[in-house]
């Protein structure tokens, strides 16, 4: 996890569910932190494998698919957040 990543999570953290805040040790693990986890579209989910070994994965409801988990890349910046928070907004005013 890289210092932006840390401001991106301190910044939003009103956006980070409960997932991701009852697993600080995974999340501390990650190389690099989506823009997913501080995004009103994304589901997150703890999975454990058969060793008991957990690890963090996340499926997007906007793209319908898998962004973090079963591939090392990173989602660092997506049109979708912009528009799923937006569409959080009650005046209307872009969230950026």
């Amino acid at each position: 996890m890289t210092a932006d990543d840390r401001d991106l999570l301190e910044q939003n953290q009103h956006l980070q569910g409960p997932t991701l805040l009852g697993a600080p040790i995974l999340l501390g693990a990650m190389k690099r932190i989506p823009v997913c986890a501080v995004c009103p579209s994304a589901r997150w989910y703890r999975i454990a494998d058969k060793a008991g070994a957990e690890r963090l994965e996340c499926f997007c409801t906007e793209f319908r698919g898998v962004m973090y988990g079963v591939k090392e890349e990173a989602v660092m910046s997506c049109d979708a957040r912009t528009d799923a928070l937006d569409r959080r907004q009650p005046d209307g005013a872009s969230a950026g």
